[in-house]
């Protein structure tokens, strides 16, 4: 039978690669999101939190490689070089474009700030609760940058 120790941190790096998925998939959607945008103030926005969420997978990976230091990270790099060649410019200033990206990251916000609150529950080590607290903070924030946004586009 595996101590209690061993299964603490098993379901501590379950949590991890969990929230680390969660993140990858919000660096890519902002990515994404950019592309469809030319609007200076959206795209400067979606920048900041795209490079927010790139800083929250930098930080779940070394948290990883912590406590698995054989763990391999291999970042898929081809989708961002796609994405780059459209984040040049984007491709419009269509209001209800713009309207859409932003009321579809708020809803990912909150459902990473569901997410990180669960995960601050079933953490088992301080450290790591600590992290989620930080990242539900952050994510919180994102939330209430994209709605101001999306209430001074609406006007």
């Amino acid at each position: 039978m595996r101590g209690n120790v061993e299964e603490k941190e098993d379901k501590d790096i379950e949590l991890i690669k969990a929230a680390l998925r969660q993140e990858i998939e919000a660096e890519k959607r902002y990515a994404k999101h950019l592309a469809y945008v030319n609007n200076k103030k959206v795209r400067k926005v979606l920048k900041a939190l795209h490079k927010s969420e790139q800083k929250h997978k930098k930080i779940l990976v070394e948290e990883i490689k912590s406590r698995i230091p054989k763990f391999n990270f291999k970042d898929d790099k081809l989708w961002e070089i796609e994405i780059n060649l459209d984040m040049l410019n984007g491709i419009g200033d269509d209001i209800e474009i713009i309207k859409s990206i932003l009321e579809i990251n708020i809803e990912k916000e909150k459902e990473a700030l569901n997410q990180y609150q669960g995960y601050v529950e079933e953490a088992k080590s301080d450290e790591l609760k600590q992290l989620f607290i930080r990242f539900n903070i952050e994510e919180d924030e994102h939330r209430r940058r994209l709605e101001a946004l999306k209430e001074e586009i609406a006007d």
